[in-house]
């Protein structure tokens, strides 16, 4: 708790103050934002707000929550087609019952229903952009023409409602900022600029000689230097494993004892198997899936590595640079934001196997740079990237969002 009402030090009785009640509207409680919203409500001011959760998908056995967070689950059962209106009725219904006050919606599928829910309702929408508006509208990917005006029709549609519902929108890094800017109504006024942020003090400390010793044993790391890893989902087209592969081949001439770990799970994973079997680095790549011991893993590796082609931001790149490790990332916006040239890591050009393995190879000769750019790193998250900076601005967004209204 970082507030209070100040009443007590004047002899007065504090004055009870309802809790602004948030609603997170969310299409799964799997990976990426959706965990970033548990992780953020652990460090929102528990005596001024209240985070509920609206899940679009069923939720097996995921009641709680990543990570356990306390916070109110409440699955919606979805289901495609023509039984959508049942969900927007649920969620018009759930916004009366628990008094919410905003509603947070964070991706294209959870905005189809949330936001006129909310219109309805009357209630102010908050909304998290979290690409680029050249990545988050582009079309090409459909292969039909077709299928192309089709889509480009249902977002025109979808983008007029959201311009009535949305009041506020956060935009998570300079870049996602820089592209929206144009194209959003009073944006000085309507678009805020909120970093996502990650718990640098828990990723900072240091886990328990005996746990890294054990999973140094545990995946045959013991003559490994460097040890490179990578936390991404798998999916070729954007994290692109495959250049890192590459860059691992060729890194392994001069530093023949390099190991890559690859965490987490995705579409590709059967086209990273066969990259790394065809490629003859099934002793050097190990595909980890999805951990629960990142912070382990992150402590006993000597390089983060993440060649991504396009973000909105690079939560994992701010994650290993909490965790003091050096980066080589791709030089694309918004990494460049999170990374100084030079100084907490080396950006390298997106695609390229040849500068990822050159940059991974600065760093690997001489341990001292390495770990200079790690402290570096870890600097600049905490005074940039600490989730508690995150919290306050959510906090302020949501303030102004009620304040308008009333």
């Amino acid at each position: 708790m970082r507030s209070g009402s100040g009443c007590e030090a004047h002899g007065m009785s504090p004055v009870p103050v309802r809790r602004l009640r948030v609603l997170h509207v969310l299409p799964d409680l799997r990976v990426g934002t959706q965990h970033f919203v548990f992780t953020l409500a652990q460090h929102v001011d528990s005596e001024q707000f209240q985070f509920l959760v609206a899940c679009l998908e069923d939720l097996d056995n995921r009641e709680a929550g990543p990570g356990g967070a306390n916070i109110e689950v409440i699955p919606l059962h979805h289901q495609p087609g023509r039984r959508g209106v049942l969900t927007f009725m649920k969620l018009v219904r759930l916004i009366h019952e628990q008094r919410v006050d905003v509603v947070h919606t964070h991706s294209f599928l959870d905005r189809l229903f949330a936001h006129p829910a909310a219109l309805v309702s009357r209630i102010p929408v908050v909304h998290t952009l979290n690409m680029v508006y050249e990545r988050a509208h582009d079309f090409r990917e459909r292969k039909s023409l077709r299928d192309r005006i089709l889509l480009w029709i249902r977002h025109s549609l979808r983008r007029r409602l959201e311009l009535l519902a949305v009041k506020r929108y956060i935009a998570i890094s300079q870049a996602v900022y820089d592209s929206y800017a144009p194209v959003v109504p009073d944006a000085p006024n309507r678009l805020a600029l909120v970093y996502y942020g990650v718990p640098t003090e828990r990723l900072g400390r240091a886990p328990e000689e005996e746990a890294l010793l054990r999973l140094r044993t545990d995946l045959h790391l013991e003559a490994a230097y460097p040890i490179l890893i990578n936390v991404a989902r798998l999916a070729i087209a954007q994290k692109d494993q495959l250049t890192l592969l590459r860059a691992l081949s060729i890194l392994r001439r001069r530093f023949p004892d390099t190991r890559l770990l690859l965490v987490g799970e995705g579409k590709d994973r059967s086209a990273i198997e066969l990259e790394i079997e065809s490629s003859g680095l099934v002793e050097a790549a190990s595909l980890l899936g999805s951990r629960q011991d990142i912070g382990t893993l992150m402590a006993l590796s000597d390089i983060f590595v993440f060649p991504s082609r396009y973000e909105g931001f690079g939560i994992a790149v701010a994650e290993a640079m909490a965790a003091g490790k050096p980066v080589v990332a791709s030089m694309v916006a918004p990494l460049t934001e999170l990374i100084q040239e030079g100084v907490s890591g080396y950006l390298a050009e997106p695609g390229n196997p040849e500068a990822f393995a050159s940059a991974v190879a600065k760093l690997a000769a001489s341990r001292a740079l390495a770990e200079s750019m790690g402290r570096e790193g870890q600097r600049l998250a905490r005074e940039k990237f600490d989730i508690g900076r995150c919290a306050q601005g959510w906090e302020q967004v949501y303030r102004t969002a009620v304040e308008e209204k009333g």
